[in-house]
C-alpha cells in the first residue's frame, strides 16, 4: 500500500518488502507467561461507541460460553509497555484503525499470535475511524516544464505543485490495480470496493498465520482452543524469510540509487565542462 501511494504520489516505483521490526531487542519474543490474558491492542476505537459496545460484547460472551479467558485492554493498562510486557499475554487482539500499524510489525516480529477481523469487519470499521492512509489524495506528478520557466516554478512537493487526483487510477503500470489508492470513507455510498481492494494488500493479510474472526464469539473460542505453539512456530519462519529478503531488496534499492545518482552526476559535470 505504501508503494502504491508512493507511486501515485511523486512517480517513483519502489521495490516491495514487508517490514520485519529489525529494531526490536533481542529479548523481545513471545513467551505467554500470562497464559489466561488476552491482550486487545491500543486502538482508536475504544474510545468511540463501538469500544463501549465491545467491551460489553467481550464480558458477556465470555461469561456464557465460557471461556476462561480475561481481555485486557492496552490502554487501561498505563501509558506505555515494554516489548518484553506485551509478548507475555496468550495473544493479542487487533482493531485495525490504519493499513500500516507498526504494533502488527512487532507482535509480529515477536512471533506473538496476532487475531485479526475479516475483510468484512475492517470495512465496517473503517466507517468509523477512516484509514489515515487511504484520506490523502493528489500527486506532485506532472509534465516538466521548460528549462527556460524553471525559475518560476515551485520544486516538486511544493503545495502549489499539488495537481487534484484523477478519476482513473493513472498509469497504473500493473493492470490488476483497479482503483486508486485513496478514497473517503465517509461517502455515501461507503467505498466497498476500494476498502476491500486495498485491504488485500496489507500485511494483516498477505502474512502467514494470522488469525481472522468474523465475530466476538468466533474470536474467543478460537482464543481458547487454538494450537498457539503452532501459530508461533509459523510466524518465526516466515519472520526469518522476511530478514532474509528484505536485507536483499534494501541493498538493491540502495545499489540503483547509488548509480542513478553518480550517472546524474557525471551528466551534471559533463554539462558544465
Amino acid at each position: 500500500v505504501t508503494a502504491a501511494l508512493t507511486g501515485y504520489q511523486v512517480g517513483i516505483a519502489l521495490p516491495l518488502a514487508g517490514k520485519a521490526a529489525r529494531y526490536l531487542p533481542p529479548g523481545a519474543t513471545w513467551w505467554p507467561s500470562r497464559q489466561a490474558e488476552v491482550l486487545i491492542a491500543r486502538t482508536r476505537f475504544l474510545d468511540t461507541a463501538f469500544g463501549a459496545s465491545l467491551r460489553h460484547l467481550l464480558l458477556s460472551f465470555t461469561e456464557a460460553e465460557g471461556i476462561p479467558l480475561q481481555c485486557v485492554m492496552q490502554q487501561e493498562l498505563g501509558m506505555y509497555l515494554s516489548y518484553e510486557d506485551l509478548s507475555a499475554f496468550r495473544a493479542v487482539v487487533i482493531f485495525p484503525q490504519d493499513l500500516g500499524l507498526h504494533k502488527f510489525t512487532e507482535h509480529y516480529s515477536m512471533a506473538m499470535p496476532i487475531w485479526m477481523p475479516t475483510r468484512e469487519w475492517a470495512y465496517r470499521l473503517q466507517m468509523i475511524v477512516p484509514w489515515g492512509m487511504v484520506s490523502y489524495s493528489g500527486s506532485w506528478r506532472g509534465p516538466a516544464p521548460p528549462p527556460e520557466a524553471l525559475e518560476n516554478v515551485p520544486p516538486p512537493g511544493h503545495p502549489a505543485r499539488l495537481i487534484a487526483p484523477e478519476e482513473a487510477w493513472p498509469d497504473p503500470g500493473v493492470p490488476g490495480l483497479a482503483h486508486p489508492p485513496y478514497f473517503n470513507a465517509q461517502t455515501t455510498p461507503y467505498p466497498l470496493a476500494q476498502a476491500a481492494f486495498w485491504y488485500q494488500f496489507s500485511e494483516f493479510v498477505s502474512y502467514p498465520a494470522v488469525q481472522q474472526f468474523d465475530s466476538v464469539p468466533d474470536m474467543l473460542r478460537n482464543l481458547a482452543s487454538a494450537d498457539l505453539v503452532g501459530i508461533s512456530g509459523e510466524m518465526r519462519r516466515f519472520r526469518a524469510e522476511l530478514w532474509r529478503t528484505t536485507r536483499a531488496v534494501y541493498a538493491a534499492a540502495a545499489s540503483e540509487l547509488a548509480a542513478a545518482a553518480a550517472a546524474a552526476g557525471k551528466e551534471g559535470d559533463e554539462g558544465s565542462g
